[in-house]
């Protein structure tokens, strides 16, 4: 027995079966969006609600639309040779993007979780091209790419645990301590909780 509710399918006890093809389009996530990942990563949704908070102040999208971006210079250089071209320095996603769409998606990290663009592959898509339009246009599917990248790096368990040190290091890197990754990060899941 099932019944629909917006565009919700549900089997009886709560199961969720199937979440409406409207999720697709949808700029912001949805509790129900944070569930799903958690019920995949084995941890709660405060947890994911948090590293979004870390990465891009919980939004993925920028006041007028436009996915969040951040360039990273020292992979641009490297990516732009593998292609082919020379190596030009860019500031912006945008300019780099003009020059060599691809090199520019591999070396920026995109959204709410700030998955860099050459995990495309671990993120569930067969191009970063593929990956840079499916980011650039819902919430989910920056949800659904950290998901995936969670799951290629066995995150899930850190985020369970909240030790939140352990996934800080492995998520953003040796230098997390510089910035307080771990602690804001128990800071935002202790407020989400409560």
């Amino acid at each position: 027995m099932e019944f629909k509710v917006k565009n919700i399918v549900y089997a009886v006890g709560g199961t969720v079966i199937a979440y409406g093809l409207f999720r697709s389009f949808k700029k912001n996530l949805s509790n129900l969006d944070y569930l799903i990942a958690a019920m995949q990563l084995g941890c709660s949704a405060s947890a994911i609600k948090a590293v979004g908070m870390m990465e891009s102040n919980g939004d993925g999208f920028t006041s007028t639309g436009l996915v969040k971006t951040r360039l990273e210079s020292q992979f641009l250089a490297r990516y732009q040779n593998a292609s082919g071209k020379p190596a030009k320095s860019f500031l912006t996603f945008a300019s780099a993007y003009a020059y060599d769409p691809s090199s520019a998606i591999l070396s920026t990290s995109f959204g709410e979780f700030q998955i860099m663009g050459f995990n495309y592959k671990i993120a569930g898509y067969s191009s970063p091209e593929s990956y840079y339009r499916a980011v650039k246009s819902a919430a989910v599917s920056q949800l659904n790419s950290f998901v995936g990248f969670c799951k290629a790096n066995k995150l899930g368990p850190y985020l369970r645990d909240k030790n939140w040190s352990a996934f800080a290091y492995r998520y953003n890197g040796p230098g997390y301590k510089a910035n307080s990754y771990d602690t804001k990060l128990a800071y935002w899941y202790n407020k989400f909780e409560n």
